[in-house]
């Protein structure tokens, strides 16, 4: 069973983190997003971090690089 997925908006994100998504000790995924950034941004930024949650990328061990390339979908 998946936990919750909680989103926040972290300010103080280094400026070429968008967002970024980790798996606390309850199991839930704490989405983190930039506020810096402009809505369609944050949006596309919030469906990127939700692909590696419904991958289970998380829960994998494997090349970051290709699981990046892999939630960004076909272009």
């Amino acid at each position: 069973m998946m936990g919750e997925v909680i989103v926040r908006f972290l300010a103080g994100l280094p400026p070429s983190v968008k967002g970024a998504v980790r798996l606390d000790m309850n199991g839930d995924f704490n989405v983190y997003l930039n506020p810096a950034y402009d809505r369609y941004t944050l949006r596309k930024t919030l469906e990127h971090e939700l692909t590696h949650i419904r991958r289970g990328d998380l829960e994998r061990d494997g090349a970051v690089d290709r699981m990046e390339v892999m939630a960004d979908g076909p272009r």
